[in-house]
């Protein structure tokens, strides 16, 4: 089968939705089909192979807010003329421009972005501009792009029930999303500190995750590793400095894929205090390696964690619940290692990759009969 997948965020992947990308393509692969991802590149139409798949970085130029209209343009110009080399075309919101071609299209949907612009709060001009143009952009963009699919899946039920309250659309599958258990797995020693995996960005509660910190400045028990890219960078790197953190907490940045696993086996625990998801890869990939995973009851995780036996649910928006919780699992060496041991056990069962492979498959020759 001639695959073609298209998707909007930087490519090799720096996070969830490359991931996510990156993942199916690879295993697809591994399984004899052909994928081509389409992504944005810069103003040069370049090709690459990546681990025996082509990846075609299209023009894209960044005119805000004509940018997904414009990289539109050159990825249907592209399609058009390469439209008999794929059997499927599988795209992956958000901000994925409208697409006129003949080819059988199955759409995942990992946000419908309406939602996620709910949960920005505002306190400058970027998260305000950030929360208004958002929607505005998006709506119609996933809204076309239902329209135009044979089959729509998403990552999450929440995500499904999102695309029906907006959208007026029933008939999503949740297919979820995947993680692979041979990398991710279980190491035999931990470190004393907590770690933070993420798009440093305003829906993924780093604000509350930094009053967290602050709130446990005087705890010495524990120290926070954060790592990532993202508009709230700087904002972290002067809350650190401003209330005297230099010896609690600690951002990397963005890691390689080995770094991060190491990083995940050695944690004591994982914290995603989010405002909202689809389905995180962070919380996949942390329990895959048997790390206790403190998460908000929100989205995804709902799916994945049963409070209390797999992973700490708290509620979104309460840095004091998330300290107090932060403190309780670090002082229970024994509740760790069962709920560490109880987070693998789960992921085995339902989001290794080959399970959302097999899906996808079957999805896409139900698209071209």
């Amino acid at each position: 089968m001639n695959i073609c997948m298209v998707l909007s965020t930087p490519f090799p992947p720096e996070e969830g939705i490359g991931n996510y990308v990156y993942n199916l393509s690879k295993k697809l692969s591994s399984n004899k089909n052909n994928v081509t991802i389409i992504t944005r590149g810069n103003i040069y139409h370049k090709t690459v192979n990546l681990d025996d798949v082509a990846v075609e970085f299209l023009p894209y130029l960044p005119v805000y807010p004509f940018h997904v209209h414009l990289h539109g343009f050159f990825l249907n110009n592209f399609l058009n003329k390469k439209n008999k080399e794929f059997d499927i075309l599988h795209l992956h919101t958000p901000l994925t421009p409208n697409i006129s071609v003949n080819i059988p299209i199955i759409s995942t949907i990992h946000t419908s972005l309406v939602q996620d612009a709910k949960h920005i709060k505002i306190r400058d001009l970027k998260s305000l501009s950030t929360k208004i143009m958002t929607p505005l952009i998006s709506y119609n963009l996933v809204k076309n792009l239902i329209s135009k699919s044979i089959i729509v899946t998403t990552v999450s039920k929440s995500v499904s029930e999102e695309i029906s309250e907006y959208y007026d659309f029933e008939g999503s599958y949740v297919v979820g999303n995947g993680v692979d258990i041979k990398l991710f797995k279980p190491a035999y020693s931990r470190d004393d500190y907590a770690l933070f995996v993420g798009r440093l960005d305003y829906r993924k509660g780093i604000y509350d995750l930094m009053d967290a910190i602050n709130i446990l400045k005087e705890y010495d028990d524990l120290k926070f590793r954060i790592i990532g890219k993202g508009p709230l960078y700087n904002y972290i790197i002067n809350f650190i400095k401003n209330h005297g953190l230099n010896n609690k907490a600690e951002v990397l940045g963005f890691v390689d894929k080995d770094k991060l696993i190491e990083l995940y086996q050695r944690a004591k625990f994982v914290i995603l205090p989010s405002h909202y998801e689809g389905l995180p890869t962070t919380l996949l990939e942390a329990m895959s390696c048997g790390t206790p995973v403190i998460a908000t009851a929100i989205g995804g995780n709902l799916d994945v964690i049963e409070n209390n036996k797999n992973g700490i649910l708290v509620p979104p928006n309460s840095p004091e619940t998330l300290a107090r919780e932060i403190i309780h699992l670090n002082e229970n060496d024994e509740y760790r290692i069962v709920i560490g041991k109880n987070a693998r056990y789960s992921i085995e069962q339902k989001y290794d990759w080959e399970i959302i492979t097999n899906t996808f498959i079957k999805y896409y020759e139900m698209c071209i009969q």
